[in-house]
């Protein structure tokens, strides 16, 4: 028999900041868990299924800013830019600042390990802050919007930080874990953007991009769909 809560109040009480995983697996043990898999796996559901997350739609000019204050403040949600005109996510890749300026690209300054994500207000883009606690992961994320997504269009799989559509790219994503926070972030592009790319990204793409072609799936069915999954709630009511 498993104690799914006490075995969470004593992580919560012995690692704080730093899980030491030796310490852990021994700390649980005596509440049925002997296996730190099991434990993390069915803590997430848990947690997740009692997460209420608010949404936050953020001009995209103060995107940036907005979404590190956030982070920094331990305020967990869906973190959602508007706006028009093109944007580029940026990561550690480099690209060219002049031309972006010259272009009137926004750049988004994201501070993640990776490339550029190009995309305008016509394509999803959503940050998502999760309780550190909750032990979200990228792969948890990733297969869900990609099974989604799988749900309208075949030929949808995941490599990567990255979700193709007959291996073209449709969407990239990124993560950080700072401040007692996982940050999970993605664009799903739904324009033609290799000419922008090719000009302002100087690092050439390892994959094909592309955009969602498909009429049954729209940015705004997309979006209901994905906020029905992390607000527990029935796609009409969004």
């Amino acid at each position: 028999m498993t104690d799914l809560n006490k075995a969470i109040e004593v992580e919560k009480l012995n690692f704080p900041k730093q899980i030491d995983y030796k310490k852990l697996a021994t700390l649980i043990e005596p509440y049925g868990y002997s296996n730190l898999t099991q434990y993390f796996d069915e803590k997430r559901a848990y947690l997740f299924s009692q997460w209420e997350p608010k949404i936050y739609y953020i001009p995209i000019e103060k995107f940036a800013i907005e979404v590190e204050e956030a982070i920094q403040n331990n305020q967990d949600g869906i973190y959602i830019p508007i706006g028009t005109g093109y944007h580029a996510y940026h990561g550690t890749d480099s690209i060219d600042l002049d031309l972006c300026k010259e272009l009137n690209v926004n750049v988004i300054e994201l501070n993640y390990n990776g490339g550029t994500i190009i995309g305008s207000s016509d394509d999803l883009s959503i940050e998502i802050i999760f309780p550190k606690i909750m032990s979200m992961n990228h792969p948890t994320m990733i297969s869900k919007i990609t099974e989604i997504i799988s749900r309208y269009i075949p030929n949808c799989t995941y490599v990567g930080n990255d979700i193709l559509i007959n291996g073209e790219k449709i969407c990239g994503s990124m993560t950080r874990e700072e401040a007692g926070c996982f940050v999970w972030a993605a664009q799903i592009t739904f324009n033609d953007y290799s000419e922008l790319i090719s000009k302002i990204c100087n690092k050439p793409a390892i994959k094909k991009p592309s955009y969602i072609k498909s009429l049954t799936l729209t940015k705004e069915q997309l979006t209901k769909e994905i906020l029905a999954w992390l607000k527990k709630e029935d796609i009409k009511n969004l």
